[in-house]
């Protein structure tokens, strides 16, 4: 009986299948869009594109997207009680158009629609229309069956995008950037109507009808217009409204039972955009109702009214209102956000991100962000650094310093020298080091006290692009060259570019020790290089030619990991030989990766925040050169251990090896090793910090060799 307990223990253990790899941590709060809103059923859109829907008994919005691919950025939604359709974008094969039968639970892909980008769904008369984006074919598609399938429209330039639809007198009119077409068979074929009066090349935003008339709003940067036509569209008049304060212009509409509501800006102001309403079809305006918490979106994704609410998309979520604007309530509960994250830094147990509509801020991964008071709302922060307890922001224009997360921010700006122009921060420990002009002089300026005072160095006159290194050697990027100090700016030693193309680029590049490790080249040919003699020997890195441009390094426990166009990288032996390090992640645009010291945190360009613990970066080295004629597994050294560990093996051939971990109930804790190595002696470094006391196994699969010992965690 014992002889089948262990050998279903070593069972379970070689084919546990959890696997630790990088979590999604989802923004802080971003533009939302209100993208469709009725009677029964409101849908909406984050950064992230993907649709959310309205739960109005538990009041909070959740995802249905299963269906609709990954890449795809859904520009528009439509729902007619239960059939709802996505109009999508996509520079990869999700482009088109998605349905749904059962109320946004589940998508499938609407067949026979070329493969172009589509923008926008409507329903007119009970024929649902699809618009896309094609010079060479149409740009306009009509369905008779509730959108299950498509058929193009006939009579429409090629190259002209479509806008508002309405049907009028048994005609069904279309605004197109060609001018006003109509249909008289519910959209088969169209018919460029005569339009005098209409704005060229532009699309109506909106149609109705007053009386006998057909009536159009169209709303540009600097102007609104309200238009009317008395003879189905062949000429047009300019309608007066009156009511809209000086200034202010109409962004975009909703219709209620007769009545407009309508979205104003004021343009070259940092007033909050402000809502209108009119009863007469659009001639005399009021406004109504107060400023929403957040600057709504001056789009018709920006607003919705039904019968019992408002609806405003802002550049913080959404907020409802039940009197007519008077008092808007939060109403973002469920949804998620992807954008952008600009910049990002740790600092007293937070991490701090930067996105286009604000920072944020949390402690516990995965938790839910907080807002974090922004030195200057209206300004995006495009840089954070951090030294001491201090965190320091720049918003292209000034540098802002706080010590209690935001709480109090200080402009510290003019503490920098006359004339200065900031360029690249660096925080190390209690220091600061900032690149910048002055006079026409690249500076090196560096301060001691958390940027109350600050010594300029001399550093050149080509432009310094980028700043790394610690205060022991400190490297700069300045024109075509790398540059590096032993001694804080007095003295520069410039690096030779052989091995290089001619004026390389220097992309991305960090000093380890002797070494230099760069992404550098020009736009159509750059790599991975590394050198240990300033120079004068740049080696090309073996596997790092389908790593992409890389933003960020990062060097921690013995390895080199590299944040770059297609994802996440690891190097164990400095920037020599790569492997993927994106397990859960994907090929993702990574943008930067920094350290907590209990988690690796990631930021991405259109992907949000991840994070992944640690001790999932694994030292990985060759002992010792030789020739080894068996495979073996040695026990792990020490045993038991707290909490780091070196695991040993030898191999006799070239091979791939996997080296693995498991809990003592077979759920796969991390896979140490996975990759193709030379014949040798080997020592992986193994940190269990984050789990608990217990037995685990490790197990090691080189070849037909597989090999499994037990080792214990005691702290």
């Amino acid at each position: 009986m014992r002889l089948i307990s262990i050998l279903l223990i070593l069972s379970i253990v070689l084919f546990g299948s959890v696997f630790a790899q990088w979590e999604q941590m989802y923004g802080p709060r971003g533009t939302a869009k209100i993208m469709h809103l009725d009677e029964v059923d409101a849908y909406a859109l984050t950064d992230s594109a993907r649709i959310a829907k309205w739960n109005s008994t538990n009041e909070e919005w959740e995802y249905t997207y299963t269906g609709v691919p990954g890449d795809v950025i859904i520009e528009d939604v439509f729902a007619v009680e239960a059939v709802v359709l996505a109009a999508g974008q996509s520079g990869g094969d999700g482009k088109g158009v998605f349905r749904s039968r059962d109320g946004g639970s589940s998508w499938i892909k609407v067949p026979d629609l070329p493969d172009i980008n589509f923008y926008s769904i409507s329903v007119v008369s009970n024929v649902w229309f699809a618009s896309g984006i094609d010079f060479n074919g149409p740009p306009l598609f009509y369905s008779t069956n509730q959108g299950a399938n498509f058929d193009a429209c006939v009579g429409l330039d090629a190259a002209s995008q479509t806008g508002a639809m309405i049907e009028f007198d048994g005609k069904i009119f279309v605004s197109t950037t060609d001018g006003l077409y109509y249909s008289s068979d519910s959209g088969v074929n169209f018919t460029k109507a005569t339009g005098n009066g209409l704005p060229q090349f532009e699309m109506l935003d909106y149609f109705f009808t007053s009386g006998n008339t057909l009536r159009a709003f169209y709303f540009s940067f600097l102007e609104s217009k309200l238009l009317e036509s008395t003879d189905n569209g062949e000429n047009w008049t300019e309608v007066a409204m009156s009511g809209i304060d000086q200034d202010w212009v109409l962004k975009s509409c909703d219709e209620l039972n007769g009545e407009f509501f309508a979205i104003a800006a004021k343009d070259a102001a940092a007033e909050f955009p402000r809502i209108y309403h009119s009863t007469d079809a659009g001639e005399t305006w009021a406004k109504i109702g107060n400023d929403t918490p957040y600057p709504m979106l001056q789009t018709s994704e920006g607003f919705a009214v039904n019968s019992g609410m408002m609806i405003a998309g802002t550049t913080s979520g959404i907020f409802k209102s039940t009197d007519n604007g008077d008092t808007w309530t939060d109403a973002s509960e469920g949804l998620r956000y992807n954008g952008y994250i600009q910049a990002q830094a740790f600092v007293q147990g937070n991490w701090v991100v930067s996105t286009a509509t604000g920072l944020g801020k949390s402690t516990v991964y995965p938790s839910e962000w907080e807002e974090m008071n922004s030195p200057n709302p209206d300004r995006t922060i495009s840089q954070l650094h951090t030294a001491g307890v201090n965190l320091y922001a720049y918003d292209y224009s000034n540098l802002y310093r706080t010590s209690d997360l935001g709480t109090n921010w200080e402009n510290i700006s003019s503490k920098l020298p006359n004339g200065f122009s900031l360029g690249n921060i660096l925080g190390v420990d209690n220091k600061l080091y900032i690149t910048g002009s002055s006079g026409g002089e690249q500076q090196l300026l560096i301060s001691d006290d958390f940027g109350d005072n600050w010594t300029a160095k001399n550093a050149g006159s080509d432009y310094i692009a980028m700043l790394r290194g610690t205060p022991a050697k400190l490297v700069i990027a300045a024109g075509t060259n790398l540059l590096e100090s032993t001694d804080e700016g007095d003295s520069w030693t410039a690096y030779q570019n052989n091995g290089l193309i001619s004026s390389p680029n220097f992309y991305e590049f960090i000093p380890i020790g002797d070494r230099v490790v760069a992404w550098a080249g020009d736009f159509n040919d750059s790599k991975m290089y590394y050198t240990d003699d300033m120079g004068a020997n740049w080696v090309n890195s073996e596997d790092a030619e389908v790593i992409g441009q890389v933003e960020q390094f990062l060097h921690i426990q013995e390895s080199l990991i590299a944040a770059s166009k297609f994802g996440f990288y690891i190097s164990h032996d400095d920037g020599e030989t790569w492997n993927q390090f994106y397990d859960g992640y994907g090929q993702r645009n990574a943008t930067s990766i920094l350290s907590s010291g209990k988690y690796l945190l990631a930021a991405t360009r259109n992907d949000a925040a991840w994070y992944r613990p640690q001790v999932q970066v694994t030292s990985f080295r060759e002992v010792k050169n030789s020739s080894p004629e068996n495979f073996e597994l040695s026990q792990n050294y020490p045993n038991p251990f707290n909490p780091s560990t070196k695991i040993s093996f030898t191999i006799n051939s070239s091979n791939h090896v996997k080296l693995t971990i498991y809990s003592i109930t077979g759920e796969k804790i991390i896979t140490l090793l996975d990759r193709e190595i030379n014949a040798g002696n080997y020592e992986v470094d193994f940190n269990a910090q984050n789990l608990t006391s217990g037995v685990y196994f490790y197990k090691i699969q080189a070849g037909n060799f597989v090999s499994v010992k037990k080792m214990i965690l005691m702290k």
